[in-house]
């Protein structure tokens, strides 16, 4: 686990392996070795590491909370915070209307493409197929070969 967020710090932090060494007197194959879980610094190395990061020693070893936010969400934060009052409406406005049409209990999407067949993804659609809440009569059925017989062709 504190590979995986090193990584994922020193990518926030747009520094290389060997960036990030040079900064740590290391070299990149020790920061490769921390990264892949190999090895881990001693405790004055990771003071060092939080430093050069801008993270709290709690990013590496604090668990998992569901609602905290991630170092690109904080980045989005620092970003929005320095828009203006027209950018911030614009933000605000683009994530209401996002949050609203992603959490309507009514929406029909398309069902991700993980079936194992064409028939079973398209299980999913419910476009163009009988209805079951009438009686479906005989008169009622437009035939391919009458289908433009109509008075509006």
């Amino acid at each position: 686990m504190f590979g995986i967020k090193l990584k994922e710090a020193r990518a926030n932090a747009k520094l290389s392996q060997i960036e990030l060494g040079k900064e740590l007197g290391v070299g990149n194959t020790t920061i490769s070795n921390w990264e892949k879980g190999i090895a881990k610094p001693d405790i004055d190395t990771i003071e060092d590491i939080c430093s050069v990061l801008s993270v709290s020693p709690n990013y590496f070893f604090k668990k998992r909370d569901p609602f905290a936010i991630t170092l690109e969400q904080k980045d989005f934060i620092k970003r929005y915070k320095e828009l203006d009052s027209h950018g911030k409406e614009m933000v605000d406005m683009v994530l209401d209307k996002e949050y609203e049409r992603s959490t309507k209990d009514n929406v029909v999407g398309f069902p991700q493409m993980v079936a194992e067949s064409p028939v079973e993804y398209n299980a999913g659609l419910n476009a163009a197929h009988e209805r079951t809440d009438i009686e479906v009569t005989d008169e009622m059925i437009q035939h391919d070969d009458d289908i433009m017989d109509g008075d509006d062709f």
